[in-house]
């Protein structure tokens, strides 16, 4: 696992035979820039599904170093309620060229615990700079969080702690 690469073939115009190389290396900076500066997290696997790449919000969120995953499938990091879906849904997307989910789920810390995350998966084969699968890790619990405390509030007393009509209607 290291750093983001380019591997693809950049159709810069003009600049003679180094241009295109200049082109590819700018864009593997950008895309180094951003992978490293943004709070998710990017993993870039091959399309042997090998991790190429994985940004340093891997380590914010989940506690895994650039290194962490080393030997480990990504899907043994999924809770065991979500993986059939989230095994569905990456083939369907690591099948076909340019296709992309959304996949909610819960995905195991470092430390063993899980968090909510959402974790969109796109099929950028094509895309030459990228050549892969692109994912991008999001940490969704505090969102989740708040959800689930604004419906326990709309359906239950403040004081009493009891359901309320609303959520005996429903």
């Amino acid at each position: 696992v290291g750093r983001a690469r380019s591997r693809g073939r950049a159709g810069g115009t003009g600049g003679g035979a180094g241009g295109g190389a200049a082109v590819e290396a700018e864009s593997g900076a950008v895309f180094s820039a951003v992978g490293e500066t943004i709070s998710d997290a990017v993993v870039v696997r091959d399309a042997d599904r090998s991790i190429r790449y994985v940004s340093q919000g891997l380590d914010r969120i989940l506690g895994y170093g650039t290194d962490g995953l080393a030997g480990i499938h990504p899907m043994h990091l999924l809770h065991p309620d979500d993986l059939l879906e989230a095994l569905r849904l990456t083939e369907e997307v690591t099948s076909t060229r340019g296709a992309s989910h959304v996949i909610a789920c819960r995905v195991r810390r470092a430390d063993g615990t899980y968090c909510d995350a959402e974790i969109t998966l796109t099929n950028l084969l094509d895309h030459p700079a990228i050549n892969g699968h692109l994912c991008a890790i999001r940490d969704v619990s505090e969102q989740r969080g708040l959800t689930l405390r604004l419906r326990h509030r709309a359906e239950h007393d403040d004081l009493t702690g009891l359901v309320n009509r609303s959520a005996l209607v429903e």
